[in-house]
């Protein structure tokens, strides 16, 4: 066998090996994207129960929703609790939206622009985002929330 025919099985070889490598670093690539979205999605999903649980097992808040919403005054102490019930509720939206930004909601997360339209149609909550969300979260979210604001005022 000559060297020229040896440094042709070579090459092919290590050619064969790049191709081998690349395609299994694809993979695990594939598969470290999959774990990322599953573990961000149980994390959005814990949270999420977490809050509801939390509003639901509240002392105070169900009380306190149903008398804002009833128009009655809230005293200092409860509008306190309500604005940080808000606060917390437009956070963890503003998590899910993010998410779905980055792509990482995967094509079973919950609508965003459901989840919006939920919100804003609680007096308080759309009250709270237009005295602290549009200051306090990016433009991008703040023009999102703002269009869902718009069709629902069509409908």
């Amino acid at each position: 066998m000559n060297w020229e025919a040896f440094a042709a099985i070579a090459e092919a070889v290590g050619a064969t090996a790049v191709l081998a490598t690349l395609i299994y670093l694809a993979r695990q690539v594939r598969q470290a994207r999959y774990e990322q979205q599953a573990a961000a999605i149980r994390a959005n999903r814990n949270e999420r129960r977490q809050f509801f649980e939390m509003a639901r097992d509240s002392a105070y808040l169900p009380a306190i929703q149903c008398k804002a919403a009833a128009g009655e005054t809230l005293s200092p102490e409860e509008s306190r609790r309500l604005l940080s019930h808000n606060s917390a509720l437009w956070s963890l939206i503003y998590s899910e939206w993010v998410q779905k930004q980055l792509g990482l909601s995967g094509e079973y997360a919950t609508s965003i622009d459901y989840n919006i339209a939920l919100a804003i149609s609680q007096p308080s909550a759309h009250v709270w985002f237009q005295e602290y969300g549009k200051l306090l979260y990016p433009d991008r979210f703040v023009s999102d929330v703002e269009r869902i604001l718009r069709q629902a005022d069509r409908s």
